[in-house]
């Protein structure tokens, strides 16, 4: 699958660095962290995103409650749908106090289920990689906006938690309201023998299909 949507933090922007026809990518956003940004924060790969949770937001459940997260939107284009395949980054702890940790979750189930969610095992200068599996069914076919929350906690405020090269793969189809008749893909008002169909999803009747 080729790669969608992508956020490597060239320069300081929050803004897609990737991003393919046929969809959006919103700036990466805070929800209720304590500081949030782009910059360097001596990693290899700097500039990163860099994020402190709210004061005491030191376990993955205050995490949730806290509202301690940034997200991600991806819009599909209008006539078009998204099958996901994968979700990458990397992440890491901006220095060696630990529990630090990154959950994430989705949209699509009201962000009640976690995508991932793990302690980090790694500082900074050695990021952990994280690969989610986006192959099934709920993020299949994809023709609604659908957001990414990526929760994160550590032992204080103070102490940052860190991503970088946050990577959407999958492919972007379009839509067809007619599809398979004689071969023709209708997306929305086809022609068959002179007859006039419009973009209503079915045809009735035709030579006794349904």
């Amino acid at each position: 699958m080729a790669t969608l949507l992508k956020y490597a933090f060239t320069g300081s922007t929050l803004a897609p660095t990737t991003e393919v026809d046929g969809l959006s990518g919103s700036n990466v956003a805070n929800g209720s962290l304590s500081s949030f940004g782009a910059g360097n924060d001596g990693w290899g790969s700097d500039p990163v995103v860099s994020c402190n949770p709210p004061s005491s937001t030191t376990t993955a459940a205050l995490s949730v409650t806290k509202n301690s997260y940034f997200y991600i939107t991806i819009t599909p284009d209008s006539g078009k749908k998204i099958n996901l395949s994968a979700l990458t980054l990397n992440a890491g702890r901006g220095g060696s106090s630990t529990p630090r940790g990154i959950k994430i979750r989705s949209s699509k189930d009201s962000y009640a289920v976690d995508l991932y969610s793990a302690d980090l095992g790694t500082a900074v200068p050695t990021w952990t990689a994280i690969n989610i599996d986006l192959s099934g069914a709920s993020f299949q076919g994809l023709t609604a906006a659908i957001t990414f929350r990526f929760y994160i906690w550590a032992p204080t405020s103070s102490n940052a938690v860190d991503a970088d090269d946050i990577t959407f793969t999958g492919e972007v189809l379009g839509l067809s309201a007619i599809a398979g008749l004689n071969g023709i893909a209708g997306a929305n008002v086809k022609t068959i023998n002179g007859t006039l169909f419009g973009a209503t999803g079915n045809v009735k009747g035709w030579n006794g299909l349904a």
